[in-house]
C-alpha cells in the first residue's frame, strides 16, 4: 500500500483513534506502526486477537497496562559495563514488572477463554525479586530509602544529629549577636550549602567567620561564623560519604538489571504488544464493530452498514448514513453515479478504508454479514492531485496516477477511482475513463468508480462485468439521503437543483433544450427507474414489519402456552406431593388405630377393616383434582348454626375440627374450655368448637369424625417469627397438643434468630414441657440457630 492512498484514506486518522485506546507508551508506538498485512492467516489470527480482547472487556476483565514504561533506552545503557542507571529509571523498571506480573497472571487464568492472548503472555518473566530488591532500596519516584544499605542508614544518622547541634548552636550565635545589634534579621540561612548570618556591613568585622555572599545593596554580610566552621566542614563530609553510597547502591541495582536486560527486553515487546491488541479491542467496543469473514482475494467484497470512523466523529454515529455494498460474482467494476454532495467519495473512502483496516487487524464499524478480501494492491486516484511544483494540471495529475494504477494493478488489487473522466473534454474523458476501466477488469482488479458522465453509465448495459449503482436522492427535497443503490444509474440531478435554487426559468429551460436527446431520455428512465424502486422497497419494509408483528404475536402466543403448561404441571406436581402427603399421615393413622385396636384386643378383621378404609380414602384422594366442596361449610350457613345453637355446657360433646379431635367438655372458663378424649386433654379456644355425636368409643383411644377430611391434619413445621412471647407459648401449647394427637414424633419450631429472645423462651417452654422429650437447635441444612427440633414422647406424656 503506497503512502498517498493510506493518506487519501485517512488510515493514519483512524491509527490516531485505535492508538488513544492504548494504555502505555510501548503500546502507543506499537499501535502506530500497525499497517496491512497480506496473507490471510495471518490477518484472520490477528482478528482473533482482537475478538478475544474485546471478549475479555465484555467480561469486565482488569488487564491493565497503566505504569509501564518505555525502558529500551534504559535497558540497553544498563546492559553496558561499568555503568549505573539513575533512581526515577529503576524504579520505572520495578513497576514495570509489576504491571508484567499482573497482566501474566490475568490472562493465565483466563488460559481456556483467551487461549491466543494467553500464548503471548506466558512466557513473560517479570522478574520479581529484581523489583523487589529496587523497591526495598528506592521509593517513588526516585529517593533511596534510608534502609537501603546499613552505611546509608549510620551516614543519614550521623547527618541529622550533626545538623540537629549546628543548628542549636547556630541559635545560640544569632542571639548573642542579636543582642549585640550586630544582624539585619534574627534568622539563619544558607548559602552553597553552609549556615550563615546576615550581619550588618557595619558590624561584619566584629563577627569573626567566613563571608558567603552579600546583598545587591552592601548593606547586609552572610557569614558563616568561625563556631560553625568545623561543623560544616564535618556537614560537608557526611554529604560526600551519602552520595558515594547512593552511587554504590545504584550501581550493584544496575548489576542486577544487566543480568535480566535480555528478558526484560522481551518482556517489554510483549506487553507492548498486548496493550496494542487491546487497544484495537477497545476501539472496537467503542465504535461497535465486528470480526469481518476474511476472504481471499479472490472472494467476494460485501459491506454491510459500514461507516467511516472519522465521519462518525464529527458527525455522531446517529446521523451517519451507514453503507450498503456488494461486488460479487462476474461484477468486477461498481460505477457509482448521483448528485453532487450526495455521498459518492464517502462511499469509495469508507469501501477501502474498512478494507485497510481489516488488513491491519483492527474490527470494523460494520455489520454482520460483512466480507472483506486481503487485498495485494489498493489503488486509488483521489482528489485533484494538482501540483504548481511539479507542473501538475488537475488533469495531468489524474493521468499520472491512471498510468502508475494500471502499471501496477493485477489479480487481488483493489482499484478505486473518484470522479472518472473529469478534468477534460467530456467525451474524451468518457472514452479515456472506458477504456482504463476495461483495461484494470481485464487485469483482474476490482474497480469502485463514481463519475457524472452519462455515457459511462452505459458501460453496464455493454459488459456484464461493470455493475451500475446510485446514491439515492430525495426528489421531493431536493436533497440527497447518502443511501447507495445497487443496480440502476444515477442522476446528476443539476438542472433540477439549479431551478430549485432559483436560476431563472428562460435559464433553465434552454439547458433542458441543449441538453442531448438520448442523456433527456437516459434521465426519464433513472427517475422512474428510482421511483419504482422506491416504492418496492416501502412495500417490502411494510412486508417485513407486518412479518415481524405476527413472529412477535406468534412468539408471544407460544411463550404463555408454555407457561401455562409449566404452570398446569406445577399444579398437577404440587397436588401429587399433597395425596402422597395425605396418604402416608392416613397409614400412620392406620397403624396407631391399630396398636390402639390391639390393645383393646379386637380381631383380626377389625383391623383388616381399619386398614381397607384408609386405602379406599387414599385411592380416592388419588383420583380427585381437588378438595371436595361439600367438605367445608359454607361462611354463612357456619355464621347462623352458631347464631341459633345454645351455648355449650360441660359434659357436651364437640369436636375441635382445626385439631381434628373431639371429645367432652370438661370445665369451662371464660372463652376457653378444657376437653377429654380418653387419657388425653386439651384446652382449647371456646369459639373454635362444635357441638358432634358421641364418638364411637374404643378402649382408651379415640377416633376422628367421620365427615372430618384429611385436609385437617396438622402440619409438623409452626413458624412463630414476629410473635410476642406469650402468644408464641399459647400456639406452641396448640401446636403439641394438635401434633401429640397426630402421632408426630418430630417437630420444627421456627423462631428465627433475631436478638435470640423468642428462641430462649421457646427452649424454656419446651424445656419445662413434659409432653417434650428432648429439643435441639437445628442443623446447618435444618436452619440452624433459626429453628428448634423437638421429640416428643412416646404416649404422649401428660399436661395439667
Amino acid at each position: 500500500m503506497d503512502q498517498a492512498t493510506l493518506e487519501k484514506l485517512a488510515f493514519f486518522d483512524v491509527i490516531d483513534l485505535v492508538a488513544g485506546q492504548a494504555q502505555s507508551p510501548l503500546g502507543v508506538d506499537r499501535v502506530r506502526s500497525l499497517r496491512p498485512a497480506f496473507e490471510v492467516e495471518t490477518v484472520r489470527a490477528e482478528h482473533e486477537l482482537a475478538v478475544e480482547a474485546m471478549r475479555a472487556l465484555d467480561e469486565g476483565r482488569p488487564v491493565s497496562f497503566n505504569g509501564a514504561a518505555d525502558l529500551r533506552a534504559a535497558l540497553t545503557h544498563a546492559a553496558r559495563p561499568g555503568t549505573h542507571l539513575p533512581a526515577e529509571e529503576l524504579w520505572a523498571i520495578a513497576v514495570t514488572i509489576r504491571v508484567a506480573h499482573q497482566v501474566r497472571r490475568l490472562l493465565s487464568d483466563a488460559r481456556r477463554e483467551l487461549p491466543a492472548l494467553f500464548a503471548i503472555a506466558d512466557p513473560i518473566s517479570a522478574p520479581g525479586p529484581l523489583a523487589a530488591a529496587i523497591e526495598s532500596a528506592i521509593a517513588p519516584p526516585a529517593e533511596l530509602l534510608d534502609d537501603a544499605s546499613s552505611e546509608l542508614k549510620k551516614i543519614r544518622r550521623s547527618r541529622i544529629d550533626l545538623e540537629r547541634k549546628i543548628r542549636d548552636e547556630l541559635e545560640r550565635i544569632v542571639r548573642n549577636l542579636g543582642a549585640q545589634g550586630h544582624l539585619q534579621d534574627s534568622l539563619h540561612t544558607l548559602r552553597e550549602g553552609r549556615f550563615v548570618v546576615p550581619v550588618r556591613a557595619a558590624s561584619r568585622r566584629q563577627v569573626r567567620g567566613i563571608v558567603h555572599d552579600r546583598s545587591a545593596s552592601g548593606e547586609t554580610y552572610f557569614i558563616e561564623p568561625a563556631r560553625l566552621v568545623e561543623l560544616g566542614n564535618r556537614l560537608r563530609d557526611l554529604d560526600a560519604r551519602e552520595r558515594e553510597e547512593i552511587l554504590r547502591i545504584l550501581r550493584l541495582l544496575t548489576d542486577r538489571v544487566r543480568s535480566e536486560v535480555a528478558a526484560l527486553l522481551d518482556d517489554l515487546e510483549r506487553i507492548a504488544r498486548l496493550d496494542e491488541i487491546f487497544a484495537r479491542g477497545r476501539f472496537g467496543r467503542t465504535h461497535a464493530c465486528i470480526r469481518p469473514a476474511v476472504e481471499s482475494a479472490l472472494g467476494p467484497l460485501r459491506i454491510v452498514a459500514g461507516r467511516h470512523p472519522i465521519l462518525e466523529r464529527s458527525l455522531g454515529r446517529e446521523q451517519v448514513v451507514p453503507l450498503d455494498l456488494e461486488l460479487a460474482g462476474d461484477s468486477g467494476v461498481l460505477m457509482v453515479t448521483g448528485p453532487n454532495a450526495g455521498g459518492k467519495t464517502v462511499a469509495l473512502k469508507t469501501a477501502g478504508l474498512l478494507s485497510l483496516l481489516a488488513q491491519s487487524g483492527i474490527p470494523v464499524p460494520a455489520g454482520e454479514g460483512t466480507a472483506l478480501p486481503v487485498w495485494r494492491h489498493i489503488g486509488s486516484d483521489i482528489g485533484d492531485g494538482q501540483s504548481l511544483e511539479a507542473n501538475l494540471s488537475t488533469f495531468s495529475a489524474h493521468v499520472a496516477n491512471l498510468a502508475r494504477i494500471c502499471a501496477e494493478a493485477g489479480p487481488g488489487s483493489l482499484v478505486l477511482l473518484d470522479e472518472l473522466g473529469t478534468g477534460t473534454d467530456p467525451d474524451e474523458g468518457a472514452a479515456l475513463g472506458a477504456s482504463v476501466v476495461e483495461h484494470l477488469a481485464g487485469a483482474g482488479a476490482r474497480v469502485l468508480a463514481t463519475t457524472h458522465l452519462g455515457q459511462l453509465k452505459l458501460l453496464a448495459a455493454n459488459d456484464a462485468g461493470v455493475e451500475n449503482a446510485a446514491m439515492e436522492f430525495s426528489e421531493r427535497e431536493l436533497a440527497p439521503t447518502y443511501r447507495l443503490r445497487q443496480g440502476i444509474p444515477g442522476h446528476s440531478y443539476g438542472i433540477e437543483i439549479a431551478r430549485r435554487l432559483g436560476l431563472p426559468a428562460t435559464v433553465i429551460e434552454d439547458a433542458e433544450q441543449r441538453r442531448g436527446r438520448a442523456e433527456v431520455d437516459l434521465a426519464a428512465i433513472t427517475c422512474e427507474l428510482e421511483a419504482r424502486l422506491r416504492d418496492a422497497e416501502e412495500r417490502e419494509a411494510e412486508a417485513e414489519r407486518l412479518l415481524a408483528r405476527a413472529r412477535r404475536t406468534f412468539a408471544e402466543a407460544q411463550s404463555a402456552l408454555e407457561q401455562a403448561e409449566s404452570r398446569e404441571a406445577d399444579l398437577r406436581g404440587d397436588l401429587a406431593a399433597k395425596v402422597d402427603a395425605l396418604a402416608r399421615e392416613a397409614r400412620r393413622e392406620l397403624e396407631r388405630s391399630v396398636q390402639d385396636v390391639r390393645e383393646a384386643g379386637a380381631d383380626r378383621e377389625a383391623i383388616k377393616r381399619g386398614r381397607a378404609a384408609i386405602e379406599e380414602l387414599r385411592n380416592r384422594h388419588s383420583g380427585k383434582t381437588g378438595p371436595r366442596r361439600g367438605n367445608a361449610p359454607r361462611p354463612a350457613a357456619a355464621a347462623a348454626a352458631r347464631t341459633t345453637r345454645r351455648p355449650l355446657q360441660v359434659g357436651d360433646q364437640v369436636r375441635a375440627p382445626e385439631l381434628g379431635f373431639q371429645g367432652t367438655i370438661e370445665s369451662l372458663k371464660g372463652d376457653r374450655a378444657r376437653i377429654r378424649k380418653g387419657t388425653i386433654s386439651l384446652e382449647v379456644d371456646l369459639r373454635g368448637l362444635e357441638p358432634a355425636d358421641a364418638p364411637t368409643r374404643g378402649k382408651g383411644g379415640w377416633q376422628r369424625a367421620e365427615q372430618e377430611d384429611a385436609s385437617c391434619l396438622p402440619e409438623r413445621r409452626l413458624d412463630l417469627r414476629g410473635q410476642r412471647a406469650e402468644d408464641a407459648a399459647e400456639a406452641l401449647d396448640r401446636f403439641l397438643d394438635a401434633s401429640i394427637l397426630a402421632g408426630f414424633e418430630t417437630l420444627e419450631i421456627v423462631h428465627g434468630k433475631g436478638t435470640g429472645a423468642l428462641r430462649r423462651c421457646i427452649g424454656e417452654l419446651l424445656t419445662a414441657d413434659p409432653r417434650v422429650a428432648g429439643s435441639r437447635l437445628g442443623g446447618w441444612n435444618e436452619g440452624g440457630a433459626g429453628v428448634t427440633i423437638a421429640t416428643l414422647r412416646r404416649g404422649g406424656g401428660r399436661k395439667g
